[in-house]
């Protein structure tokens, strides 16, 4: 893992695309602090482990530097370069891919804006490690479809079938329509 206060790329590449739009005042990362949350949660619940650092990044702890879920993305690139600071490539490459995935999954939820500095953040540690570190697999489809609009509404009238208050989704449908679309499809 390279300091990022003190090595040159990553010192650039963190002022010019990263930490941008980080408040002033704002709690500075702390190394420390992020492995022995990732430590902690791997040692408490071991099923999380290989999930852990995607809890991490989505939800952030709520009283201390926090990541996606409470704009504070920028912290994720060091992050992702201390757990795989003497990872090879292939475990680099797994860890890039559930953290992409992580921030995918959530950018719906907090916006796009808020994930930016995220996945540059982890593309300047990818830039400077070299391309093997990371995951270029694409797991979705580049255009959703009619038949994902379809599908997206079953599963959501599966999920919510026992619920009582159905007609909401009519609503929304009328009110909303752009977003009750998109926020379907799977």
């Amino acid at each position: 893992m390279a300091d990022w206060d003190t090595d040159k790329f990553m010192s650039e590449w963190d002022k010019k695309y990263v930490s941008t739009n980080v408040k002033p005042g704002a709690p500075t990362y702390s190394k420390e602090f992020f492995l022995d949350l990732h430590t902690d949660l791997t040692t408490s619940h071991p099923e999380l482990k290989g999930f852990n650092d995607a809890i991490i990044l989505i939800t952030g702890p709520a009283r201390a530097t926090a990541c996606c879920a409470v704009s504070r993305a920028d912290v994720v690139g060091r992050f992702f370069d201390d757990i795989t600071a003497d990872a090879n490539p292939g475990d680099s490459e797994e860890t890039f891919l559930r953290l992409r995935e992580a921030i995918t999954i959530a950018f719906p939820y907090v916006g796009m804006p808020t994930c930016i500095p995220a996945c540059y953040g982890m593309i300047g540690v990818v830039q400077r490690k070299g391309e093997a570190y990371a995951s270029t697999l694409v797991l979705r489809n580049g255009t959703i479809t009619e038949q994902d609009a379809r599908k997206g509404n079953v599963l959501r009238s599966r999920i919510y079938k026992r619920v009582g208050n159905s007609e909401i989704f009519g609503l929304k449908d009328h009110y909303f329509t752009d977003l009750c679309l998109r926020s379907n499809c799977i």
